[in-house]
């Protein structure tokens, strides 16, 4: 064989090497994060387990459970899931993987697009050089990762849902440029767009809407008959979304669509936080409020493409704007259908990306008058390829098999079989009690560890108390009754959350009040039985001011009381939000009030009153309304439990979460604190933060985020013990 044939052998192995060792990266850091099983439930791991472990037993949606994340996501994330092995740590992995996997189809996409390389490996290539490389660049220095939002699940599989337009793009273009057969391609095409309306709320209907557009506009630029070839994609593509979801819901897609656009949709608006007058869009006057500024580099971008677009007529940036159109209408959907803020990662993803690699096309342009330099020759793409990904894999499998040796060696862990991951010897009491109760049939507020572990499910078809919207929530609040067990989070482990949920769910939380006392602790739950012939309540005065925009508790003790609050509210034109101070509810930006639903006539849910003088509980409109009281009756809640019902302390606003430890973020070098102007002041790049222990580092980027500000600073991730509380900390300038 001559050197040459031997050489050009080398070559093309060591391009399919590449896109092994991608593939592999996936692979290898999915089981890294599965190692562990997760154990604050209140995050997006169970959530997206509890719809796995719904459709492997048989369950569908629609007909016996409604999936919150969408069926779409589900449905990709299901074979991975049974491939990593079926158990909890698998859900973990497989929701890992196919966030990341695509991510690097994504990115790849983009790719094949801007440079249109002669091999489609070569695209998946340099998606993988691009996407792992800026993570593995970030990880090891100081600068934080631009693309790190397609890299996490989340607690709402948000990449996953973000990635519906990069597939449906895909697979137009390549029908369009490889299928000649005109009636087969409009089928598949057909096909491609009634399947992608299966995906989430947010981007199902965007990527349907425009890409249909797309079609039609392609159809009336190039083809003969456009009005029919289009006529012809729009109605088969209802047909078969008509059929998929029929067959996917066994025939109850009419439950399903009721959940998501009637049950969802009403209530997402006045019932999820933030709830600031900023954070909303209340009329149409205010949707100049989507260009916000996290979206100014990525609607530039936007703009730039649909001029390259105009200019060069090619289909490549025509799908390339339409795919960034999409992801700002779905994130669009999600802020007007609910809050502004955390929508548009996936737009920011694909701007940043996309400018990236048009700079590198622009780079080849200038430096070498229009021929590709050396850097994107196939034989360095190959070599070079290999080697950079080579290393990224190899510090992916170390980081796997340290974690997996870490566990093995730790004797706080134990490994538990039903999940297939290692988990704190502090639940193995709670672990035993639950294996031995397996029949036992257990509500979780939070789908959680003992449902995963008993393969059990609720009799009620939501994951969670906060997907219970609606007229599902009538559904969930019968369901109690046929429960031998209620599982609930602890106070303390989430001093804001679990304060948010016992308010903005007290139609749950009064039941167990009522009917059930406590038999068992974990570290995060509480286990509750049924209770017979308890007094919890007593009744007391409840005054209405007489302009009814409050009521007080006259003479009455410090403690918790429930409240059950007649009122009105009209609107003056616009949406609004009604607030009554509670002074409990502290998530995202309640600030101590509780959201009632606007139109709604009756509400109960619990206030504190937290000292002996007389306190005001007022009603807030924010928007364009006018709200009244017209009836109270209060009783006193003469049942205690700390971890059910807690006075909250200052320091409580320091969270705990699946993100952060008392306000020490987890994953990366940086807390957050009070967003006042004195922090603003104080925490500003290049200062010295100095922690309780005396260490010291610098600060080196700064974000507000609603109440909370941001901070990372330089150096390893923050020990949580060592450090303290973030409001201990002083500043050096």
């Amino acid at each position: 064989m001559s050197g040459k044939r031997v050489s050009s052998l080398i070559l093309g192995l060591s391009k399919y090497a590449a896109v092994f060792l991608s593939l592999a990266i996936c692979i290898v850091t999915a089981l890294a994060s599965s190692v562990h099983v997760p154990t604050f439930h209140l995050d997006g791991a169970f959530q997206t387990a509890s719809g796995l472990f719904r459709l492997e037993s048989g369950q569908l949606p629609g007909r016996d459970f409604y999936p919150y994340l969408g069926v779409g996501p589900l449905l990709a994330i299901f074979p991975i899931y049974k491939i990593f092995g079926g158990d909890l740590a698998a859900t973990v992995a497989a929701a890992k993987f196919v966030t990341i996997f695509l991510s690097w189809m994504a990115v790849a996409t983009l790719w094949h697009f801007v440079l249109r390389p002669t091999n489609v490996i070569y695209s998946l290539i340099g998606g993988s050089l691009i996407l792992f490389g800026i993570d593995l660049i970030a990880s090891q220095s100081l600068l934080s990762n631009l693309l790190g939002f397609g890299l996490e699940p989340g607690n709402s599989l948000r990449p996953v849902r973000a990635m519906l337009p990069y597939l449906v793009a895909l697979s137009i273009y390549f029908l369009i440029k490889t299928i000649t057969h005109v009636n087969a391609r409009n089928f598949l095409i057909s096909a491609t767009l009634g399947i992608a309306l299966l995906w989430s709320n947010d981007f199902a209907i965007p990527t349907f809407g425009i890409f249909l557009l797309f079609v039609f506009f392609w159809f009336y630029c190039f083809e003969r008959n456009w009005v029919r070839h289009a006529s012809i994609i729009a109605a088969t593509s209802i047909v078969v979304w008509f059929v998929v979801l029929s067959l996917v819901t066994a025939g109850h897609l009419i439950d399903l669509l009721k959940y998501n656009f009637l049950d969802v949709a009403k209530d997402q608006w006045w019932y999820f936080g933030p709830y600031g007058s900023s954070t909303r869009i209340f009329e149409v006057s205010q949707l100049s409020r989507l260009f916000s500024t996290e979206n100014y580099f990525p609607l530039f971008v936007l703009f730039v493409t649909l001029l390259l677009a105009i200019k060069t007529r090619l289909i490549e940036n025509y799908l390339i704007f339409s795919i960034g159109l999409t992801l700002f209408a779905g994130g669009s959907l999600a802020s007007i259908g609910g809050h502004l803020g955390g929508y548009f990662g996936g737009f920011y993803f694909w701007g940043i990306v996309t400018a990236l690699i048009f700079s590198l096309k622009a780079l080849t342009l200038v430096a070498n008058t229009g021929k590709w330099l050396a850097f994107f020759r196939p034989c360095w793409m190959h070599i070079s390829g290999l080697l950079i990904i080579g290393l990224m894999a190899s510090v992916a499998l170390q980081d796997y098999k340290r974690n997996v040796k870490q566990a093995q060696a730790d004797q706080t862990k134990f490994y538990v079989d039903e999940f297939g991951a290692y988990l704190d010897v502090s639940f193995r009491e709670y672990i035993d009690y639950a294996r031995q109760n397996s029949d036992y049939i257990a509500i979780e507020d939070y789908w959680g560890l003992w449902n995963s572990l008993n393969r059990s499910f609720p009799p009620w078809p939501v994951d969670s108390v906060i997907h219970a919207l609606g007229n599902v929530r009538e559904i969930s609040r019968d369901s109690l009754k046929k429960a031998d067990l209620i599982i609930t989070t602890r106070y303390s482990t989430s001093t804001t959350w679990q304060p948010w949920n016992l308010s903005q769910n007290y139609w749950f939380y009064d039941d167990l009040i009522a009917n059930w006392a406590p038999i068992l602790t974990s570290p995060t739950t509480i286990v509750w039985k049924r209770a017979h012939d308890r007094s919890a309540f007593l009744r007391v005065a409840c005054h209405v001011s007489a302009d009814g925009n409050s009521f007080t508790l006259p003479q009455s003790a410090p403690g918790f009381y429930r409240i059950t609050l007649g009122y009105s509210s009209v609107g003056g034109g616009g949406r609004h939000l009604l607030m009554v101070r509670n002074n409990i509810s502290y998530g995202a930006d309640a600030g101590g009030f509780l959201s009632l639903m606007p139109g709604n006539h009756i509400a109960t849910f619990p206030v504190l009153l937290s000292s002996e003088e007389i306190e005001v509980f007022n009603l807030k409109v924010i928007g364009e309304a006018h709200a009244e009281i017209s009836s109270c009756t209060a009783d006193r809640i003469v049942y205690q439990n700390e971890e059910l019902l807690r006075v909250r302390k200052p320091s409580d606003f320091f969270l705990t979460d699946g993100n952060w430890i008392n306000g020490i973020a987890r994953r990366w070098a940086g807390f957050f604190t009070h967003n006042t102007e004195v922090n603003r002041t104080n925490f500003k790049v290049g200062n010295t933060v100095v922690f309780s222990n005396g260490e010291k580092r610098s600060v080196v980027s700064v974000t507000e985020n609603g109440p909370y500000l941001n901070i990372w600073v330089d150096g390893e991730t923050l020990n949580p013990e060592d450090v303290g509380l973030p409001s201990k900390f002083e500043v050096a300038q």
